[in-house]
């Protein structure tokens, strides 16, 4: 039972991530994490009167906390065939918030470019960093850490949804919000909870 949770929590994240967090009319209208950021870059009100693209910087930071929760869980799992899966799954997501080429090729003063590599390098830190961590903090620290940063998650995700949606609204984009936020919320909870209830069980065994 609890390997068949191991595998599916990364799974679940995915989905999360993959699924819509909007849908419109249409196939093309129903991006996930990575897409809706990127569309938020697009609207002129955010380009114009957020310079820091905040809605955007917000939502793709999200994704960024969660490789370090992700990895945080599964660099604790004794099975070394889990450790590395979660590890792949770790780097999918780092390789999906790299910038373009473009960038590489010396758009470096692209705002969207510079925020998409700035995160980057933060998600790509969580792997480095839940992988140097893990032989050094106390299991109730480290479950602390992880149940602290799975809220941050979901905050920054559904706080930077909502301000995208609304701003959609006000350009009379016909959307409604999907079901990929909603999974990609609960997989930061079953993180943060599974990790909760491994350190309790730890602690009672000892």
């Amino acid at each position: 039972m609890r390997l068949l949770r191991d595998i599916v929590l990364p799974v679940l994240l995915v989905l999360g991530v993959s699924w819509p967090w909007v849908r419109g009319g249409s196939a093309s209208l129903q991006p996930g994490l990575l897409d809706f950021a990127e569309w938020l870059t697009l609207l002129p009100a955010v380009r114009s009167n957020l310079p820091l693209l905040l809605p955007a910087l917000l939502v793709r930071s999200s994704l960024a906390v969660a490789v370090w929760v992700l990895m945080l869980y599964g660099e604790q799992m004794t099975d070394t065939r889990l450790r590395w899966f979660y590890r792949v799954v770790g780097v999918g997501f780092v390789a999906a918030l790299l910038p373009p080429v473009d960038f590489f090729r010396g758009a470096f003063d692209d705002i969207n470019y510079q925020q998409q590599f700035v995160i980057f390098i933060a998600a790509a830190s969580g792997i480095i960093g839940a992988i140097g961590l893990r032989r050094w903090l106390q299991l109730r620290i480290h479950a602390a850490i992880t149940g602290i940063l799975a809220v941050v998650a979901i905050l920054l995700a559904v706080g930077g949804l909502l301000w995208g949606y609304d701003i959609l609204v006000r350009y009379e984009v016909m959307m409604v919000i999907g079901e990929g936020i909603g999974v990609y919320v609960l997989a930061q909870g079953m993180l943060a909870f599974a990790n909760f209830v491994r350190q309790s069980a730890t602690q009672t065994a000892a």
